[in-house]
């Protein structure tokens, strides 16, 4: 015995994904990975120079909190791409 509801579930979706071209999406995602991680990345070293030139203006405890913050997330992105 068949189950129709998943054949025409598969099908419909393979349909939906050519109409709307969402695999040509993901493979742009895919293509430009390196790209799209050097951006965070250059985003976190800007955030990390502003939050560190805020912290010598006012210096204060939760500047600098949220400077190592800043830095462990700058971490955190350069280890989980090698």
């Amino acid at each position: 015995m068949y189950n129709f509801r998943t054949d025409l579930a598969v099908e419909r979706r393979d349909i939906y994904q050519k109409v709307n071209k969402l695999n040509e999406i993901k493979s742009l995602y895919k293509t430009n990975r390196k790209l799209f991680d050097m951006i965070i990345l250059i985003v976190n070293i800007v955030l990390i120079v502003w939050q560190s030139i805020f912290s010598l203006i006012l210096p204060s405890r939760a500047n600098i909190f949220i400077l190592l913050v800043l830095i462990g997330a700058l971490v955190y992105q350069l280890i989980k791409n090698p």
